[in-house]
């Protein structure tokens, strides 16, 4: 039986892998539609068939419900890759390509129904509202990196970007950014090479049909590090996930 692309599509994970000009490799997971939208428009500019100007910005959403936009005069090359989902270990995974991610793990004490007591290892990760990835060398003073990173940008700072990306309406100078300090920031955006940032930048109002994705940032994870029983040095025979305890053995805090 011949496999059609469409029935490719539907049986894979979809990751784009973008090469940048600086050597520089980025991915982000994609959704089926998302890849359709996108190849679609590649082809028709690839056949001169595509109406209108050329693409300046190549723009994508991806996991997280965050959108990012890529300076195509950065891109050397534009991959589709397909990921079989059964060879994924986390196939949602979200790809730190700037290293931004940070992560806060603590212990928390809590009672069982039987009146015992676990110890839960919480990890919440937290992603800035926006990330900026631009042509400049960042300055020698110690606190200016490159990207830059903003946090808790408020709801629709990027109103109507959209229908510029989109060409139907001229595309802006500058992106404007309030940073930690509360400076204002100005970047002119032909100087930009990646911008990857929230959704709700984009828009002054919630969707309330919209459900909200189970892999939204900040995520909390949780597991059992040890019980009251294994304190005591007596492991659970049922549960195979219980740690062997030494009674010399030091808390891990």
């Amino acid at each position: 039986m011949q496999v059609t692309e469409n029935d490719l599509d539907q049986l894979a994970r979809h990751t784009l892998r973008i090469e940048l000009l600086s050597g520089m490799v980025l991915m982000y997971r994609i959704d089926v539609e998302q890849k359709q939208h996108l190849i679609s428009k590649f082809r028709s500019n690839a056949d001169g068939t595509e109406e209108g100007r050329p693409i300046k910005f190549l723009w994508l959403e991806t996991y997280m419900k965050r959108q990012v936009i890529i300076n195509i005069t950065e891109i050397a090359r534009v991959t589709f890759c397909y990921d079989y989902t059964i060879e994924l270990e986390e196939p949602s995974l979200y790809f730190d390509n700037f290293k931004v991610l940070e992560k806060d793990t603590s212990f928390v004490e809590e009672a069982t129904a039987e009146g015992k007591t676990r110890i839960h290892v919480l990890t919440q990760e937290y992603l800035p509202s926006a990330i900026l990835y631009h042509k400049g060398v960042a300055p020698e003073v110690g606190y200016e990196i490159n990207p830059l990173v903003y946090y808790e940008l408020p709801k629709g700072c990027l109103g109507l970007f959209g229908l510029e990306l989109d060409d139907e309406i001229p595309l802006r100078q500058f992106i404007n950014f309030i940073d930690m300090d509360g400076e204002e920031n100005f970047i002119p955006i032909n100087q930009i090479i990646v911008l990857e940032f929230e959704e709700r930048l984009l828009y002054d109002e919630e969707n309330e049909n919209e459900d909200e994705e189970e892999n939204n940032l900040p995520r909390e994870v949780e597991f059992d590090l040890f019980d009251d029983n294994e304190l005591d040095g007596e492991a659970d025979e049922n549960d195979e996930t219980d740690l062997p305890w030494d009674d010399n053995q030091k808390l891990p805090f």
